[in-house]
């Protein structure tokens, strides 16, 4: 029970301290994880995974909202409304990236880094298929999918590589390739149920194109 609270305890903490800029936890929607799609009409499609504690001494299990809008923005401000609170940033785990959205890669890192509260540890990852589904669907037996699928991220690859935003702008600045972990999807188990392997890729800054949001 003890390892279970620990990610609830960590969140509330940090919620709790400070002064002027104290944001209460019931007045905030915390953010563990997000993916990117595509939208209709070239916009973009977002699923983020919030943390729903059930009461002090459960952990409870993370639920997912959907939204769209022409550029993230829009997508993210759609989502604010439909939940009524403002989404925080600080404890978000993997940014996960759908196979259609790669070449748009550099446009999403860099507006997640402008995002005050957001750590620049969070993991930058993509999909070979529909980002949301993959979240959705989570890694191992972690209440949280967005804990399952960084934790499975970190034991992958090796200590020293760390796919996290802050890296991610680093090369995007300096027009080096991106070696970013791929998660794919694939059935064929006996019980039916699917599995997430973690493959290593590199994404040259030549296959990011130049988008111009398109407004849904």
């Amino acid at each position: 029970m003890g390892k279970r609270l620990l990610p609830l305890i960590c969140i509330c903490g940090l919620l709790l301290t400070g002064c002027g800029n104290r944001q209460e936890i019931d007045d905030v929607a915390v953010a563990l994880g997000v993916a990117v799609d595509g939208g209709s009409r070239g916009g973009y499609r977002v699923t983020v995974e919030l943390a729903a504690p059930k009461a002090p001494d459960d952990l409870g299990e993370g639920v997912f909202f959907v939204s769209e809008g022409g550029d993230l923005q829009q997508a993210l401000a759609a989502l604010d409304c439909q939940l009524e609170k403002e989404l925080f940033w600080g404890h978000l785990q993997v940014i996960l990236v759908g196979e259609s959205m790669v070449s748009r890669m550099e446009e999403i890192s860099e507006y997640f880094h402008s995002l005050r509260q957001l750590a620049t540890s969070s993991l930058l990852v993509t999909a070979s298929g529909p980002a949301g589904d993959m979240l959705r669907q989570g890694f191992g037996q972690a209440d949280y999918a967005s804990f399952g699928i960084a934790g499975a991220v970190r034991d992958a690859l090796p200590r020293n590589v760390r796919p996290n935003l802050l890296y991610v702008m680093e090369r995007l600045q300096k027009n080096r390739p991106l070696d970013l972990p791929c998660l794919y999807r694939q059935t064929g188990r006996e019980d039916g149920r699917l599995e997430i392997k973690i493959k290593e890729e590199t994404i040259r800054k030549d296959a990011l194109g130049d988008h111009e949001p398109r407004h849904a």
